[in-house]
C-alpha cells in the first residue's frame, strides 16, 4: 500500500477516474473493490473517496464488490455509507 499512500500524499484525487489504466474510467475505489484489495479500499474511505461515485458503465463500488463476491469490502463500503440500491440510471 506504499504506492496509494504516496499517491494521496502527492495530492492525488481520491475520485478522480482513472482513464487510461482501466478501460471503464473507473475511480480509484471503484478498482481497489473489484481487485479485493480491503485494505486500500479502507485508506481510500478514509481519505474521503465518495462511495457511491459511479463509473462510465453506472457501477459503484459496492456494486463491483459484490459482483467479485467480495463480502469484506462490501461490508466496509456499507459501513462507510454506500447505498446497496443505488446505479447511476437511478434503477434499483
Amino acid at each position: 500500500m506504499p504506492g496509494v499512500e504516496a499517491a494521496l500524499a502527492w495530492g492525488a484525487g481520491v475520485d478522480k477516474a482513472i482513464g487510461k489504466a482501466t478501460k471503464n474510467s473507473e475511480t480509484p475505489l471503484q478498482w481497489a473493490a473489484q481487485q479485493w484489495h480491503e485494505a486500500v479500499v479502507g485508506r481510500l474511505i478514509k481519505a474521503g473517496a465518495a462511495v457511491d461515485k459511479a463509473g462510465k458503465y453506472g457501477r459503484t463500488p459496492l456494486c463491483c464488490a459484490a459482483w467479485r463476491g467480495h463480502g469484506a469490502v462490501v461490508g466496509r463500503l456499507i459501513e462507510a455509507g454506500a447505498h446497496h440500491g443505488l446505479h447511476k440510471s437511478g434503477r434499483k
